[in-house]
């Protein structure tokens, strides 16, 4: 990648704000889906410096740094599954290749609120039994075009989360043993809030009706808050074994 710095962040409207600093500061940029993370964490070893899926924090023991974090506060219309059912009512719950946090978290949370088993599985295709219950989660931008397609009509993945654990869902932190050599601007950038201009940006990208737009940057959070992150650690170390992908979640 060179001698200068560079950024890893994930290609979601709710991080316009951190690429409009980014620009302001002059520091590189690499978007990267979630699930690309860890080959980005191999190409780049000791210089990697990313907005890191905390499971993968986790899993590689990844050094935190003070930076932008991800985290909902009590819902939120991007990280969504598609049904008009609970939870526990879900047989499979498929989940696109791209999802980490999101991933995660729905195993956790269908591991404590569930007594019977849900499969949790990285396909979006029907490979169940005609008489299975299939749910769909979405990530990200799809997540809100999903949302505003059932008119809300989903269970908000932060909701069921925070149900489960008693926290907000801290889905990305700035991870990376490369960080230290972007530090201020990493600091500076963590204190960078929406703009009209960030929302309007979403609204001609996404093109859903406007009051979803502001209730998704409302609900979502860029700032640097390490004590949420060490309880959503916290909860990831105690549930370790459902970081990795296994369909079943008890």
């Amino acid at each position: 990648m060179g001698d200068r710095a560079v950024y890893i962040i994930q290609p979601y409207s709710h991080l316009l704000p951190i690429q409009r600093a980014a620009k302001r500061y002059s520091l590189k940029l690499r978007l990267v889906a979630p699930a690309e993370t860890t080959h980005a964490i191999v190409e780049m070893r000791a210089g990697y410096c990313g907005l890191t899926p905390l499971p993968i924090v986790v899993s590689e023991s990844l050094p935190l740094h003070r930076g932008p974090t991800v985290y909902t506060v009590n819902t939120s219309p991007s990280v969504v599954i598609d049904t008009d059912r609970e939870l526990c009512d879900c047989d499979i719950i498929l989940v696109t290749r791209e999802s980490v946090a999101a991933y995660t978290y729905t195993r956790i949370a269908a591991h404590i609120l569930c007594e019977k088993r849900v499969r949790v599985v990285y396909k979006m295709d029907d490979e169940s039994e005609a008489s299975a219950r299939v749910c769909r989660l979405y990530i990200g931008d799809k997540g809100v075009k999903i949302y505003a397609k059932r008119g809300g009509h989903v269970l908000e993945l932060a909701k069921v989360y925070k149900e489960a654990v008693g926290v907000d869902p801290v889905f990305a932190a700035t991870a990376g043993g490369g960080c230290s050599r972007i530090a201020s601007i990493l600091e500076k950038i963590a204190r960078t809030r929406f703009t009209i201009g960030d929302v309007l940006r979403a609204y001609s990208r996404l093109r859903v009706p406007l009051p979803i737009i502001l209730k998704y940057f409302d609900s979502i959070r860029l700032d640097y808050n390490i004590e949420l992150v060490n309880r959503n650690i916290e909860v990831l170390h105690e549930f370790k074994h459902l970081i990795n992908p296994h369909p079943i979640t008890r």
